[in-house]
Protein backbone atom coordinates (compact mmCIF):
# COMPACT_ATOMS: atom_id res chain seq x y z
CA UNK A 1 0.00 0.00 0.00
CA UNK A 2 1.44 3.53 -1.03
CA UNK A 3 2.14 5.87 1.63
CA UNK A 4 -0.65 8.51 1.05
CA UNK A 5 -3.42 5.53 0.82
CA UNK A 6 -1.99 4.38 4.03
CA UNK A 7 -2.62 8.16 5.69
CA UNK A 8 -5.96 8.21 4.06
CA UNK A 9 -7.23 5.07 5.53
CA UNK A 10 -6.04 6.62 8.87
CA UNK A 11 -7.51 9.91 9.07
CA UNK A 12 -10.74 9.09 7.38
CA UNK A 13 -13.66 10.91 8.78
CA UNK A 14 -11.55 11.93 11.79
CA UNK A 15 -10.95 15.20 13.29
CA UNK A 16 -6.66 15.87 12.82
CA UNK A 17 -4.64 18.30 14.73
CA UNK A 18 -1.26 18.69 13.79
CA UNK A 19 0.77 19.49 17.38
CA UNK A 20 4.45 21.39 16.08
CA UNK A 21 4.19 23.73 12.78
CA UNK A 22 8.00 23.32 12.34
CA UNK A 23 9.62 21.81 9.14
CA UNK A 24 7.92 18.07 9.59
CA UNK A 25 4.76 19.51 10.91
CA UNK A 26 4.82 21.54 7.62
CA UNK A 27 5.38 18.20 5.64
CA UNK A 28 2.73 16.49 7.59
CA UNK A 29 0.48 19.64 7.01
CA UNK A 30 1.29 19.02 3.17
CA UNK A 31 0.62 14.82 3.03
CA UNK A 32 -2.62 15.07 4.94
CA UNK A 33 -3.83 17.70 2.34
CA UNK A 34 -2.91 15.45 -0.42
CA UNK A 35 -4.65 12.52 0.67
CA UNK A 36 -7.73 13.94 1.72
CA UNK A 37 -10.12 11.81 3.89
CA UNK A 38 -10.33 13.89 7.04
CA UNK A 39 -13.08 15.63 8.48
CA UNK A 40 -10.81 18.70 9.94
CA UNK A 41 -7.63 19.62 9.99
CA UNK A 42 -5.86 22.20 12.12
CA UNK A 43 -2.63 23.32 13.39
CA UNK A 44 -1.34 24.09 16.69
CA UNK A 45 1.86 25.76 17.57
CA UNK A 46 3.12 28.01 19.97
CA UNK A 47 4.30 30.40 17.10
CA UNK A 48 1.31 30.52 14.90
CA UNK A 49 0.76 30.02 11.47
CA UNK A 50 -0.45 32.65 9.21
CA UNK A 51 0.25 30.98 5.86
CA UNK A 52 -2.79 28.50 5.46
CA UNK A 53 -6.43 28.66 5.80
CA UNK A 54 -7.00 26.02 8.63
CA UNK A 55 -7.76 27.03 12.51
CA UNK A 56 -4.63 27.81 14.01
CA UNK A 57 -3.99 27.14 18.09
CA UNK A 58 -1.37 29.71 19.56
CA UNK A 59 -1.85 30.85 22.13
CA UNK A 60 -0.51 30.26 25.76
CA UNK A 61 -2.96 27.02 26.02
CA UNK A 62 -2.36 25.48 22.47
CA UNK A 63 -1.57 22.40 23.53
CA UNK A 64 -4.93 22.04 25.01
CA UNK A 65 -6.46 21.76 21.32
CA UNK A 66 -4.96 17.84 21.93
CA UNK A 67 -8.06 16.95 23.53
CA UNK A 68 -11.23 18.19 21.07
CA UNK A 69 -9.16 15.95 17.88
CA UNK A 70 -9.67 12.37 17.40
CA UNK A 71 -5.86 11.95 15.76
CA UNK A 72 -2.90 14.74 16.93
CA UNK A 73 0.56 14.38 14.50
CA UNK A 74 2.97 15.23 17.20
CA UNK A 75 6.38 16.72 15.66
CA UNK A 76 9.78 16.19 17.34
CA UNK A 77 10.80 18.01 20.09
CA UNK A 78 7.49 18.81 21.52
CA UNK A 79 6.65 18.09 24.91
CA UNK A 80 3.27 16.32 25.93
CA UNK A 81 3.93 16.82 29.76
CA UNK A 82 0.64 15.30 30.99
CA UNK A 83 -1.32 14.95 28.64
CA UNK A 84 -3.57 11.89 29.35
CA UNK A 85 -4.59 10.68 26.08
CA UNK A 86 -1.24 9.27 24.49
CA UNK A 87 -3.75 7.07 22.38
CA UNK A 88 -4.47 9.79 20.02
CA UNK A 89 -0.74 10.64 19.47
CA UNK A 90 0.30 9.51 16.37
CA UNK A 91 4.10 11.09 14.70
CA UNK A 92 5.55 10.56 11.04
CA UNK A 93 7.62 7.94 12.09
CA UNK A 94 4.46 5.72 13.82
CA UNK A 95 3.10 5.59 9.71
CA UNK A 96 6.42 4.86 8.22
CA UNK A 97 6.76 2.00 10.29
CA UNK A 98 2.89 1.11 10.45
CA UNK A 99 2.80 1.36 6.45
CA UNK A 100 6.85 -0.09 5.51
CA UNK A 101 8.35 -1.68 8.06
CA UNK A 102 9.45 -4.56 6.65
CA UNK A 103 11.48 -2.09 4.05
CA UNK A 104 12.82 0.17 6.96
CA UNK A 105 16.35 0.51 7.79
CA UNK A 106 16.31 2.43 11.41
CA UNK A 107 19.35 3.77 12.52
CA UNK A 108 19.59 5.41 16.12
CA UNK A 109 21.94 6.48 18.51
CA UNK A 110 23.58 9.68 21.03
CA UNK A 111 26.20 9.65 18.12
CA UNK A 112 27.24 8.25 15.12
CA UNK A 113 23.66 7.71 13.67
CA UNK A 114 23.91 10.84 10.88
CA UNK A 115 27.30 9.40 9.59
CA UNK A 116 26.20 5.44 9.79
CA UNK A 117 22.70 6.31 8.27
CA UNK A 118 24.17 7.98 5.38
CA UNK A 119 27.10 5.67 4.50
CA UNK A 120 24.31 2.74 4.37
CA UNK A 121 22.23 4.64 2.30
CA UNK A 122 25.61 5.23 -0.13
CA UNK A 123 26.62 1.64 -0.22
CA UNK A 124 22.97 0.47 -0.97
CA UNK A 125 22.99 3.36 -3.81
CA UNK A 126 26.14 2.66 -5.14
CA UNK A 127 25.07 -1.15 -4.88
CA UNK A 128 21.90 0.11 -7.33
CA UNK A 129 19.49 -0.60 -4.52
CA UNK A 130 17.73 2.46 -4.83
CA UNK A 131 17.20 3.31 -1.23
CA UNK A 132 15.49 6.39 0.02
CA UNK A 133 16.81 8.89 2.76
CA UNK A 134 14.71 10.22 5.44
CA UNK A 135 14.32 11.33 8.72
CA UNK A 136 16.55 13.09 11.66
CA UNK A 137 18.83 13.51 8.58
CA UNK A 138 16.65 16.72 7.44
CA UNK A 139 14.36 14.76 5.19
CA UNK A 140 10.85 14.53 6.75
CA UNK A 141 9.31 11.10 5.81
CA UNK A 142 6.72 12.54 4.42
CA UNK A 143 8.77 14.93 1.77
CA UNK A 144 10.11 11.47 0.38
CA UNK A 145 6.55 9.85 0.19
CA UNK A 146 6.98 10.20 -3.97
CA UNK A 147 10.11 8.24 -4.21
CA UNK A 148 8.63 5.43 -2.10
CA UNK A 149 7.83 2.59 -4.67
CA UNK A 150 7.16 -1.19 -3.96
CA UNK A 151 10.59 -1.43 -3.84
CA UNK A 152 12.31 0.62 -2.18
CA UNK A 153 14.45 0.39 0.72
CA UNK A 154 14.12 2.88 3.39
CA UNK A 155 17.81 4.05 5.34
CA UNK A 156 15.56 5.97 8.33
CA UNK A 157 17.42 8.16 10.96
CA UNK A 158 15.55 8.15 14.08
CA UNK A 159 15.82 10.59 17.19
CA UNK A 160 14.78 9.79 20.34
CA UNK A 161 12.29 11.98 20.07
CA UNK A 162 11.59 10.31 16.79
CA UNK A 163 10.91 6.70 18.66
CA UNK A 164 9.41 8.49 21.70
CA UNK A 165 5.93 7.10 21.35
CA UNK A 166 6.47 4.64 18.64
CA UNK A 167 4.53 1.25 19.09
CA UNK A 168 6.36 -0.42 16.06
CA UNK A 169 10.06 -1.44 14.88
CA UNK A 170 11.75 -1.57 11.71
CA UNK A 171 12.79 -4.54 9.94
CA UNK A 172 16.54 -3.82 10.60
CA UNK A 173 17.58 -1.51 13.40
CA UNK A 174 20.78 -0.60 14.02
CA UNK A 175 21.57 0.82 18.25
CA UNK A 176 25.08 2.33 18.00
CA UNK A 177 25.28 3.75 21.83
CA UNK A 178 23.35 5.14 24.27
CA UNK A 179 25.08 8.68 26.61
CA UNK A 180 23.22 10.83 28.49
CA UNK A 181 21.75 13.90 26.01
CA UNK A 182 18.38 15.53 26.02
CA UNK A 183 18.22 15.71 29.90
CA UNK A 184 16.03 19.02 29.67
CA UNK A 185 13.51 17.30 27.62
CA UNK A 186 13.23 13.84 29.56
CA UNK A 187 13.96 14.86 33.09
CA UNK A 188 15.82 11.94 33.36
CA UNK A 189 17.96 9.72 31.46
CA UNK A 190 15.99 6.66 32.18
CA UNK A 191 13.45 8.41 30.38
CA UNK A 192 15.73 9.09 27.14
CA UNK A 193 17.19 5.69 27.30
CA UNK A 194 13.59 4.04 27.21
CA UNK A 195 13.08 6.50 24.16
CA UNK A 196 15.90 5.08 21.96
CA UNK A 197 15.32 1.59 22.89
CA UNK A 198 12.03 1.46 21.41
CA UNK A 199 14.13 1.08 18.03
CA UNK A 200 14.13 -2.55 18.89
CA UNK A 201 11.05 -3.12 21.96
CA UNK A 202 8.22 -4.34 19.38
CA UNK A 203 10.77 -6.21 16.53
CA UNK A 204 9.92 -9.79 15.31
CA UNK A 205 11.42 -12.78 14.62
CA UNK A 206 12.66 -12.49 11.59
CA UNK A 207 14.14 -9.11 12.42
CA UNK A 208 17.61 -7.97 12.78
CA UNK A 209 19.06 -5.41 15.35
CA UNK A 210 22.89 -4.27 15.13
CA UNK A 211 23.64 -3.00 19.00
CA UNK A 212 26.65 -1.89 20.87
CA UNK A 213 27.53 -4.66 23.48
CA UNK A 214 26.94 -2.22 26.26
CA UNK A 215 23.40 -1.27 24.91
CA UNK A 216 22.31 -5.14 23.94
CA UNK A 217 18.42 -5.42 24.63
CA UNK A 218 18.29 -8.16 27.67
CA UNK A 219 15.07 -9.42 25.75
CA UNK A 220 14.47 -9.26 21.98
CA UNK A 221 13.04 -12.13 19.59
CA UNK A 222 14.95 -10.69 16.89
CA UNK A 223 18.68 -11.89 15.06
CA UNK A 224 21.42 -9.62 17.59
CA UNK A 225 24.80 -8.73 15.98
CA UNK A 226 26.75 -6.69 18.54
CA UNK A 227 29.70 -4.18 17.83
CA UNK A 228 32.28 -3.25 20.51
CA UNK A 229 35.07 -1.30 21.15
CA UNK A 230 36.67 -3.42 23.60
CA UNK A 231 37.22 -7.28 23.57
CA UNK A 232 34.72 -8.53 24.83
CA UNK A 233 33.56 -11.32 22.89
CA UNK A 234 30.99 -9.33 20.61
CA UNK A 235 30.19 -10.23 17.07
CA UNK A 236 33.02 -7.40 15.79
CA UNK A 237 35.37 -5.67 17.78
CA UNK A 238 36.47 -2.30 15.89
CA UNK A 239 39.55 -0.19 16.87
CA UNK A 240 41.98 2.29 15.36
CA UNK A 241 41.98 1.13 11.70
CA UNK A 242 39.16 -1.44 11.46
CA UNK A 243 37.59 -4.42 12.92
CA UNK A 244 37.60 -7.86 13.52
CA UNK A 245 34.80 -9.69 12.68
CA UNK A 246 33.89 -14.15 12.99
CA UNK A 247 35.84 -14.38 9.91
CA UNK A 248 38.10 -12.39 9.88
CA UNK A 249 39.09 -8.80 10.03
CA UNK A 250 38.89 -5.51 7.79
CA UNK A 251 40.88 -2.67 7.27
CA UNK A 252 38.56 -0.05 6.71
CA UNK A 253 41.08 2.43 7.05
CA UNK A 254 42.61 1.63 3.82
CA UNK A 255 39.56 2.34 2.03
CA UNK A 256 38.64 6.29 3.62
CA UNK A 257 40.12 8.95 3.97
CA UNK A 258 37.11 10.62 5.01
CA UNK A 259 36.40 8.59 8.47
CA UNK A 260 39.04 8.11 10.84
CA UNK A 261 39.40 7.69 14.47
CA UNK A 262 38.64 4.56 16.50
CA UNK A 263 34.76 5.30 16.45
CA UNK A 264 34.15 6.12 12.59
CA UNK A 265 35.97 2.47 12.34
CA UNK A 266 32.65 1.47 14.98
CA UNK A 267 29.97 3.24 12.78
CA UNK A 268 31.57 1.93 9.45
CA UNK A 269 31.69 -1.77 11.36
CA UNK A 270 27.89 -1.51 12.05
CA UNK A 271 26.86 -0.28 8.63
CA UNK A 272 29.00 -3.49 7.12
CA UNK A 273 27.00 -5.76 8.88
CA UNK A 274 23.85 -3.77 7.97
CA UNK A 275 24.56 -4.06 4.12
CA UNK A 276 25.90 -7.86 5.12
CA UNK A 277 22.57 -8.92 6.46
CA UNK A 278 20.82 -7.29 2.84
CA UNK A 279 23.60 -9.76 0.83
CA UNK A 280 26.03 -7.04 0.02
CA UNK A 281 29.79 -8.66 -0.12
CA UNK A 282 32.64 -6.87 1.01
CA UNK A 283 34.20 -6.23 -2.26
CA UNK A 284 31.04 -4.12 -3.40
CA UNK A 285 30.75 -2.75 0.31
CA UNK A 286 34.56 -1.47 0.44
CA UNK A 287 34.46 0.18 -2.95
CA UNK A 288 31.69 2.05 -2.07
CA UNK A 289 33.42 2.90 0.96
CA UNK A 290 35.89 4.93 -1.13
CA UNK A 291 33.94 7.27 -2.62
CA UNK A 292 31.96 7.91 0.57
CA UNK A 293 32.33 12.14 1.82
CA UNK A 294 31.69 12.47 5.66
CA UNK A 295 29.60 14.85 6.61
CA UNK A 296 30.35 18.14 7.84
CA UNK A 297 31.00 19.51 11.47
CA UNK A 298 31.64 15.78 12.26
CA UNK A 299 35.98 15.87 12.90
CA UNK A 300 35.49 17.52 10.06
CA UNK A 301 39.59 18.53 8.90
CA UNK A 302 38.55 22.44 6.92
CA UNK A 303 41.76 23.96 7.17
CA UNK A 304 45.35 23.71 7.49
CA UNK A 305 47.48 27.39 8.23
CA UNK A 306 50.79 28.22 9.01
CA UNK A 307 51.24 24.86 9.48
CA UNK A 308 48.14 24.16 12.53
CA UNK A 309 45.32 21.52 11.35
CA UNK A 310 42.13 22.81 12.11
CA UNK A 311 39.11 20.34 12.63
CA UNK A 312 35.31 21.24 13.20
CA UNK A 313 33.64 18.96 15.41
CA UNK A 314 30.20 21.24 16.08
CA UNK A 315 28.28 17.78 16.27
CA UNK A 316 29.56 17.22 19.68
CA UNK A 317 27.20 18.02 22.33
CA UNK A 318 28.43 15.68 25.01
CA UNK A 319 31.36 15.48 26.85
CA UNK A 320 32.06 11.57 25.44
CA UNK A 321 32.55 12.43 22.14
CA UNK A 322 34.76 16.00 23.21
CA UNK A 323 36.83 12.87 24.21
CA UNK A 324 36.53 11.08 21.13
CA UNK A 325 37.63 14.21 19.15
CA UNK A 326 41.04 13.83 21.09
CA UNK A 327 41.93 10.41 21.12
CA UNK A 328 40.89 10.29 17.14
CA UNK A 329 42.56 13.94 15.95
CA UNK A 330 46.82 13.30 15.96
CA UNK A 331 48.59 16.21 17.88
CA UNK A 332 45.22 17.75 19.03
CA UNK A 333 46.66 20.18 21.72
CA UNK A 334 44.30 22.91 21.22
CA UNK A 335 40.79 22.14 22.67
CA UNK A 336 37.44 24.64 22.08
CA UNK A 337 34.43 23.66 24.32
CA UNK A 338 31.52 25.03 25.62
CA UNK A 339 27.64 25.79 24.84
CA UNK A 340 24.37 25.54 26.42
CA UNK A 341 24.10 23.52 29.83
CA UNK A 342 21.38 20.89 29.36
CA UNK A 343 22.36 19.50 32.89
CA UNK A 344 24.80 16.84 31.28
CA UNK A 345 27.43 16.19 33.86
CA UNK A 346 31.01 17.19 32.19
CA UNK A 347 33.00 14.44 34.46
CA UNK A 348 33.82 12.37 31.88
CA UNK A 349 35.49 14.98 29.93
CA UNK A 350 37.44 16.28 32.94
CA UNK A 351 38.38 13.72 34.20
CA UNK A 352 40.04 13.15 30.99
CA UNK A 353 41.98 16.04 30.67
CA UNK A 354 43.42 16.12 34.20
CA UNK A 355 44.55 12.24 33.05
CA UNK A 356 45.64 12.73 29.61
CA UNK A 357 46.20 16.68 29.39
CA UNK A 358 46.89 18.99 25.94
CA UNK A 359 48.90 22.02 25.82
CA UNK A 360 45.29 24.11 25.99
CA UNK A 361 41.59 24.68 26.41
CA UNK A 362 39.47 27.09 25.17
CA UNK A 363 36.29 27.64 27.19
CA UNK A 364 32.96 29.28 26.40
CA UNK A 365 29.67 30.02 28.33
CA UNK A 366 27.46 28.40 29.92
CA UNK A 367 29.33 24.67 30.58
CA UNK A 368 32.67 26.03 29.71
CA UNK A 369 32.63 27.99 33.37
CA UNK A 370 32.17 24.92 35.13
CA UNK A 371 35.35 22.91 33.56
CA UNK A 372 37.03 26.29 33.95
CA UNK A 373 36.31 25.65 37.50
CA UNK A 374 36.51 21.89 37.77
CA UNK A 375 40.30 22.06 35.96
CA UNK A 376 42.01 25.67 37.75
CA UNK A 377 44.74 24.87 39.55
CA UNK A 378 44.72 20.92 38.32
CA UNK A 379 45.48 21.27 34.75
CA UNK A 380 48.53 21.25 33.67
CA UNK A 381 47.81 23.30 30.16
CA UNK A 382 46.74 26.51 29.70
CA UNK A 383 43.57 27.66 30.83
CA UNK A 384 41.23 30.36 28.71
CA UNK A 385 37.98 31.52 29.85
CA UNK A 386 36.27 33.67 26.91
CA UNK A 387 32.95 35.06 25.90
CA UNK A 388 32.05 33.13 22.75
CA UNK A 389 33.05 31.51 20.08
CA UNK A 390 34.96 34.58 18.39
CA UNK A 391 37.12 35.04 20.94
CA UNK A 392 37.94 31.30 21.63
CA UNK A 393 38.70 31.34 17.39
CA UNK A 394 41.25 34.19 18.32
CA UNK A 395 42.56 32.81 20.89
CA UNK A 396 43.42 28.76 19.17
CA UNK A 397 45.02 30.81 16.80
CA UNK A 398 47.23 32.72 18.26
CA UNK A 399 48.36 30.42 20.79
CA UNK A 400 48.17 26.70 18.48
CA UNK A 401 51.81 26.24 17.66
CA UNK A 402 52.64 24.63 13.88
CA UNK A 403 52.87 21.28 13.73
CA UNK A 404 49.88 20.87 16.34
CA UNK A 405 45.80 20.51 15.75
CA UNK A 406 43.32 22.49 16.87
CA UNK A 407 39.14 21.44 17.39
CA UNK A 408 36.14 22.67 18.31
CA UNK A 409 34.30 19.67 19.92
CA UNK A 410 32.15 21.23 22.40
CA UNK A 411 30.39 18.79 24.14
CA UNK A 412 27.55 21.01 24.55
CA UNK A 413 24.54 21.82 22.73
CA UNK A 414 24.89 25.68 20.48
CA UNK A 415 21.10 26.69 21.71
CA UNK A 416 21.22 30.24 22.66
CA UNK A 417 24.21 31.18 21.08
CA UNK A 418 23.60 29.82 17.55
CA UNK A 419 20.99 28.14 15.69
CA UNK A 420 22.21 24.70 15.45
CA UNK A 421 25.51 22.40 14.94
CA UNK A 422 25.62 23.54 11.65
CA UNK A 423 25.70 27.21 11.94
CA UNK A 424 28.25 27.25 14.95
CA UNK A 425 30.64 25.21 12.79
CA UNK A 426 30.09 27.44 9.71
CA UNK A 427 31.01 30.47 12.11
CA UNK A 428 34.34 28.88 13.56
CA UNK A 429 35.77 28.15 9.88
CA UNK A 430 34.35 31.61 9.10
CA UNK A 431 36.51 33.13 12.32
CA UNK A 432 39.72 30.54 11.74
CA UNK A 433 40.07 31.35 7.83
CA UNK A 434 38.90 35.23 8.15
CA UNK A 435 36.58 34.39 4.92
CA UNK A 436 33.63 35.54 4.64
CA UNK A 437 32.26 33.01 1.81
CA UNK A 438 31.84 29.55 3.36
CA UNK A 439 32.03 28.19 -0.63
CA UNK A 440 35.51 29.36 -0.60
CA UNK A 441 37.09 26.71 0.98
CA UNK A 442 34.18 24.48 2.16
Amino acid sequence: MMLKEYVKGLVSGKKVLILGFGREGRSTYRLLKEAGGFAEIAVADEKGASDIPERVFSDADYMKAAENYDIVFKSPGVVLGDFAEREKIISQTDVMLGCCRDRIIGITGTKGKSTTTTLIYHVLECCGKNPVLMGNIGIPAFDAAEKIGSDNMIVYELSCHQLEYSFESPHIGVLLNIYPEHLDHYGSFEKYRAAKENIYKNMKKNDFLVCGSDVRPVCCPAEIFTVTLSDDGADCRADGSGAVFNDGRIEFSRYTDALFGVHSMYNISAAYAVCSRLGIGGADFLAALRSFKALSHRLEFFAEIDGVKYFDDSISTIPETAVQALKSIKNAQTLILGGMDRGVSQKPLIDYLLEHPIKRAILMPDTGKAIYDALAGKFTGELYMTDGLAEAARLAKEKTCSGEACVLSPAAASYGFFKNFEERGNAFKKYISGVKNLAEFV
